[in-house]
């Protein structure tokens, strides 16, 4: 009898912890967790009918306002490295306390050329030390064209960070996409939205693509980093020459090389709304690692 009056009062506090109203809202808390380990999932991003909405905490949780929802929204978890969840929401049902993510297992030999060899290389020209550095601002985003002139499949990313807004540690956004005929970012080559975290404050973060199976276009294709809206950082603020920052990841710039074909377009909010805009001498350092066949 004990035992199950223990139970119950369990069950009222996780009730209570996990779903509860503040001034009209009804608040719900979700929590993220691998299904191999159990462990919780940072960084996890939960995505509206096809529109970011929010991710995960260091500690896998996600808080959410059940009346922002409309029956039928499509709700999908999703984290790189891990197999997408999808969820229909329903007033009825609400969200269950937690998604479970079944990590991706891709084998050696899941990319292969027939009777040609595989060759491993890399494109982009990098520096080992940097020039200069730019502060974004929230939603600012950074486009880096990069030449198809290798035929082959795009393995990952090394990409460099910079600590000047004590943010390295903060989650971006990553899109690989096509070259328009105006030479701009066009159609995304990933079916996924990949919010990423450089959680060991590496200045050379590298970002694993090969279960993506992203093939090289001859016309090329744009590398992304975007800093995501206000709601994905902390409060303090960083001050830099008398100008207040947000506590942001930071993109490191080299300077242009003689006849480079690559460039960086650079897109923040204008009286016009968001446009794109060539940086005239510098360039995102970055370095992409592929493999092909020539």
């Amino acid at each position: 009898m004990k035992k199950n009056i223990v139970l119950r009062i369990l069950f009222l506090l996780f009730t209570f912890l996990t779903s509860y109203e503040i001034k009209g809202q009804e608040i719900s808390k979700i929590l993220i967790i691998d299904k191999n380990s159990g462990d919780p999932i940072d960084f996890a991003s939960l995505i509206v009918n096809g529109n970011v909405c929010c991710s995960s905490s260091k500690t896998g949780e996600i808080t959410l306002n059940i009346l922002e929802f409309q029956k039928g929204d499509s709700i999908v978890i999703s984290k790189l490295g891990y197999t997408s969840t999808l969820f229909i929401f329903d007033f009825k049902k609400s969200f269950p306390p937690s998604f479970t993510l079944q990590p991706k297992h891709i084998a050696l030999n899941e990319v292969t050329f027939k009777e040609k060899k595989v060759k491993r290389f890399k494109l982009g020209n990098p520096v080992t030390f940097t020039v200069n550095k730019f502060l974004p601002r929230t939603e600012d985003a950074f486009a880096t064209y990069i030449p198809g002139d290798r035929e082959g499949f795009v393995n990952g990313i090394n990409l460099n960070l910079s600590d000047a807004l004590n943010g390295i540690t903060s989650p971006f956004k990553l899109e690989i996409c096509e070259i328009t005929k105006n030479g701009i970012p066009g159609k995304s080559l990933i079916n996924e939205s990949l919010i990423l975290n450089n959680s060991k404050k590496k200045s050379w973060f590298y970002i694993d693509l090969s279960s993506y199976n992203i093939t090289i276009p001859k016309q090329g294709f744009f590398v992304i980093v975007s800093i995501l809206n206000e709601n994905y950082y902390e409060k303090g603020r960083v001050y830099w020459h008398r100008m207040s920052f947000k506590q942001l990841p930071c993109f490191a710039l080299r300077a242009y090389k003689k006849n480079e074909t690559s460039y960086t377009l650079i897109r923040y909010k204008s009286i016009n709304g968001f446009e794109w805009h060539k940086m005239r001498r510098s360039i995102i350092n970055l370095e992409i690692t592929a493999e092909g066949s020539n």
